[in-house]
């Protein structure tokens, strides 16, 4: 038998090949639970547990935080309205309350209340 150095194992893994196996690994690893148990992954469990609850938060936050804006524009625009609506009544009210208008609708209800002839006094203690 005639050994030749080049028809042993191979010695020298490429790069490319290196990663490729090392992520067949992890995956494999991963869905068999094997990477789950190990014990780094024991050792760092409290600090990944941290990080899922800081994910948590976030997203709680961002979630708060948008129905918090959707809801200030909501107010904001009932705020509007209301505005308007405030300036509609108080020109009918200023429009009611005139002397010639409270005259006006007194002739149409057929009241028989005059109009006074004695300017007001101003009392004065």
């Amino acid at each position: 038998m005639k050994m030749s150095w080049f028809n042993k194992s191979k010695d020298f893994i490429t790069p490319t090949e290196e990663v490729r196996e090392s992520v067949n690994a992890s995956v494999k690893g991963l869905l068999d639970g094997d990477t789950l148990v190990s014990k780094g992954m024991r050792k760092h469990l409290k600090f990944i547990l941290f990080l899922v609850c800081l994910a948590m938060l976030y997203i709680y936050n961002n979630y708060r935080a948008e129905n918090l804006y959707i809801t200030k524009r909501q107010l904001e625009k009932d705020v509007k309205m209301f505005r308007f609506k405030s300036a509609t009544y108080s020109s009918e009210l200023m429009k009611i309350s005139k002397q010639s208008e409270v005259k006006e609708r007194i002739e149409e209800a057929g009241l028989e209340l005059q109009e006074s002839k004695v300017p007001p006094v101003k009392l004065y203690k």
